[in-house]
């Protein structure tokens, strides 16, 4: 396990817990919609107007819209192409730029035989007509551009089975690309009664609303996953593909709530920080002051040191609320609770052993 030393933790944890507040002076919006899209009967119209009303809510200009042929094999590929024009026209901007991607993908569930042929697929762990699109997407890291200028936000409103990549590749330059999706897995066919896209529009404009200063996608991500079924098709599955921070966006009008004053809406996770030096007691004692002074909406707790004697590293067993997790996801020294299995050493025996010695 790589490890990270306790300084540079430090200043990721003061970084990461602080809104990243961009003034963008370039939007560029695009919503992809299946002509197929057959959504509890709901026309393409209804997701398409959702994701303008969300554009509306937060300023930038309405997006370009494309609707993506119903009867055509490659539909994931006319997507792509589509998709690729847009982000490759921003590789050499110089204005600060935010691109919103929109993808709807709900088609054809009404086809038994597509309902069937798509479990086959499945169950042999193979793509679905749907699934190039969204492939090309993950795993088609050329269209993720190097450019610092540039942050951009997916949204796939789907729940076709896929896998986000897991690496995180950090950009030198401190920007950021998100993705947001709709549900975890392919367990059951059967979409959601309500789409992401107007669970993101309800608590956008809820937010708005209420007089917030701004919206975090990666809290926005965190209040929408509390509001569903652990594991279920309703999860949102939410990740920082490149970067530290979480996308803000500020609201126009009055506003007088701090969204980083309010408690996080779901229960904290566990993960562990692998550090490269030991700890002193002192040392310990500056970083609870350090993680009890952070916000609330990001306040990090500490359960319990271990001390590897051999590699006089020190590993910290900590809990944070979901969307800091996915800032630190993938980050030099960041591991799982599983990965710790060295002799704990509490607080309380450490601070025993000071007093004593």
């Amino acid at each position: 396990m790589e490890t990270i030393s306790l300084s540079a933790f430090n200043a990721t944890i003061n970084s990461i817990t602080q809104p990243r507040l961009v003034t963008y002076t370039n939007f560029v919006s695009l919503t992809l919609v299946w002509e197929a899209w057959n959504y509890h009967n709901q026309p393409p119209t209804d997701v398409t107007g959702d994701f303008q009303a969300i554009l509306k809510l937060l300023d930038p200009p309405r997006a370009q819209h494309i609707a993506i042929p119903a009867n055509t094999y490659e539909d994931g590929r006319h997507a792509y192409v589509q998709l690729e024009r847009v982000i490759r026209g921003l590789q050499n901007t110089t204005n600060q730029t935010l691109a919103l991607i929109h993808y709807a993908g709900h088609p054809t569930l009404d086809n038994p035989a597509w309902r069937q042929n798509t479990r086959d697929a499945v169950s042999k762990n193979q793509l679905t007509v749907i699934d190039p699109f969204l492939a090309n997407i993950t795993k088609g890291t050329h269209l993720f551009i190097d450019n610092a200028k540039v942050d951009i936000v997916y949204i796939f409103d789907c729940y076709n089975k896929y896998q986000f990549p897991h690496i995180k590749k950090i950009g030198k330059h401190g920007r950021v690309i998100e993705l947001l999706a709709e549900g975890k897995g392919l367990e059951n066919l059967d979409p959601p009664k309500t789409t992401l896209t107007r669970k993101l529009r309800d608590e956008i404009g809820r937010r708005k609303h209420l007089g917030h200063q701004f919206v975090e996608m990666a809290d926005l991500a965190q209040t929408l996953a509390g509001r569903s079924q652990p594991n279920s098709i309703n999860s949102v599955h939410h990740l920082i593909y490149q970067g530290t921070g979480s996308v803000c966006l500020t609201f126009n009008g009055p506003s007088s709530i701090d969204p980083a004053s309010i408690p996080p809406s779901l229960d904290p996770l566990t993960f562990s920080v692998f550090l490269s030096e030991s700890m002193t007691l002192a040392q310990i004692k500056e970083f609870l002051v350090l993680i009890n002074s952070l916000p609330i909406a990001f306040r990090l707790s500490l359960d319990a040191v271990y001390e590897a004697t051999k590699t006089g590293c020190t590993i910290l067993l900590l809990q944070a609320p979901h969307s800091v997790i996915a800032k630190l996801s993938g980050l030099r020294g960041i591991g799982d609770i599983t990965e710790v299995t060295y002799v704990k050493r509490s607080r309380r025996e450490l601070t025993r052993e000071s007093e004593i010695g």
